[in-house]
């Protein structure tokens, strides 16, 4: 990171990925285009992990039904400074391995990590449809190799 002033450890980086509403995941497509899209995620920091649900078709499931390298970049906080030209921020990004959960256990675990991040309230509705459609529920799972943090105070 060229500014290490502004750089901010796993901690601080974990807690972004948890406040974050949404995170834009980026990947490379097979003859070597990028591609990123915004998807909702919770972070696992206990399981060193972050989760989210995605269709099972589409050009993000061709590409990630591959597992590939990813990276991963949320925003908790972004802010412009009147009169500095700058913005106050706090950003984390995540180098890893997305895999597709293929385990019942986990696939249901995550799902309620996300059910319980974005709507609490219909927990016992989404646990009640997981049952029902597991087999088609497209958990992909990213494995960090790196996991970093950034903080501007628009200085």
């Amino acid at each position: 990171m060229r500014r290490k002033d502004k750089e901010r450890d796993a901690a601080f980086a974990w807690q972004v990925l948890r406040d974050a509403a949404y995170s834009v995941l980026a990947m490379t497509d097979a003859d070597g285009t990028p591609y990123c899209v915004p998807v909702n995620h919770i972070a696992d920091p206990e399981h060193n992990a972050v989760y989210f649900h995605c269709a099972g078709a589409g050009r993000k499931w061709t590409i990630l039904e591959k597992e590939p390298p990813v990276c991963l970049t949320a925003v908790s906080r972004a802010e412009l400074v009147p009169g500095e030209l700058t913005t106050a921020y706090d950003s984390a990004v995540v180098h890893g391995q997305a895999t597709v959960v293929r385990d019942s256990a986990e696939k249901l675990y995550a799902l309620k990590l996300l059910v319980q991040a974005l709507d609490p309230v219909s927990m016992e509705r989404a646990v009640m449809c997981a049952d029902k459609t597991m087999e088609r529920t497209m958990i992909v799972k990213i494995t960090p190799w790196e996991v970093t943090g950034k903080q501007s105070h628009g200085d």
